[in-house]
C-alpha cells in the first residue's frame, strides 16, 4: 500500500532494507521533500499520522492547508497529552518544560509532529549531529540559532497512537493489564535515556542563548 502510494506520487524510493538511525532517516526524508521544492515541510511520525487521519482527518487537512513558516511545534492539547502512558507523560513533560523555557513560549517538541520552513529544513540536514535520541532537541536548536520564528499549534490528532498497534493484545487481556505490560522497566529506561539525551542538547542551547 505504501509503496503504491509513493509510486503514484512520483517519489523515488528503494524497497531494499536499510539499517539506518532515526536521525539519518529524518535527514533522508527532509532531503527527499526538498527535491520537490516546497515552501514548508510537515514531519509526522508515520504511526501517528495514520492515527491522526483516522481520528481527526479534518484537523489534519486544516494543518496541511495553512501557511506556516519557521519552526512549527504541533503541540498536543492537554487531553491528547494525557492520553499517553506515564512513561511518556512524565519524561516528555520535563523535556517540553525546558524547551519552552528556552524559547519563552509553550511548545511540545516530543509530540511526534513538527514543521520546518524550507530554508530551515536545509539547515537542519547538516545541523543534526547527535547519533542518539538527543537529536530530537536539535531541530529546535537549529531553528533558534538561525533565528527562525517558533510557533506552537495545538492539535487533538497527536493523542497516543500506540494502542492502535496492540489491539489484539488489548482485546485479550484488557487495556489496564496491557498498559501495565507496556510500561515495563525497559520502556522506562528507554524513555529516561531519551529525556537525558534531549535535555543535554536543550541545556546547551539554553547556555548559548543566555551568553
Amino acid at each position: 500500500m505504501l509503496s503504491g502510494a509513493l509510486e503514484q506520487a512520483g517519489i523515488d524510493f528503494s524497497k531494499d532494507e536499510q539499517q539506518i538511525t532515526v536521525r539519518d532517516a529524518y535527514r533522508q526524508v527532509i532531503n527527499l521533500a526538498l527535491v520537490r521544492e516546497p515552501s514548508f515541510i510537515m514531519l509526522v511520525d508515520f504511526d501517528r499520522v495514520l492515527h491522526w487521519v483516522s481520528r481527526f482527518p479534518d484537523e489534519l487537512s486544516n494543518m496541511t492547508d495553512r501557511d506556516f513558516n519557521g519552526f512549527v511545534s504541533f503541540a498536543r492539547t492537554r487531553r491528547a497529552f494525557e492520553s499517553h502512558a506515564d512513561t511518556q507523560k512524565l519524561t516528555e513533560a520535563i523535556i517540553n518544560k525546558v524547551a519552552s523555557t528556552v524559547v519563552g513560549k509553550e511548545i511540545d517538541i516530543m509530540s511526534g509532529g513538527f514543521g520546518l520552513q524550507a530554508d530551515l529544513a536545509k539547515e537542519v540536514v547538516d545541523g543534526l549531529t547527535r547519533e542518539d535520541s538527543g537529536f530530537y532537541g536539535e531541530f529546535l536548536t537549529v531553528a533558534v540559532k538561525n533565528k527562525f520564528p517558533i510557533t506552537a499549534v495545538e492539535v487533538e490528532g497527536l493523542e497516543w497512537e500506540m494502542p492502535d498497534q496492540y489491539q489484539a493484545r488489548i482485546k485479550e487481556v484488557g487495556y489496564d493489564n496491557w498498559i501495565k505490560e507496556f510500561q515495563s522497566p525497559e520502556q522506562w529506561n528507554y524513555r529516561l535515556e531519551m529525556a537525558k539525551n534531549c535535555l543535554e542538547v536543550l541545556f546547551e542551547l539554553q547556555k548559548s542563548s543566555s551568553t
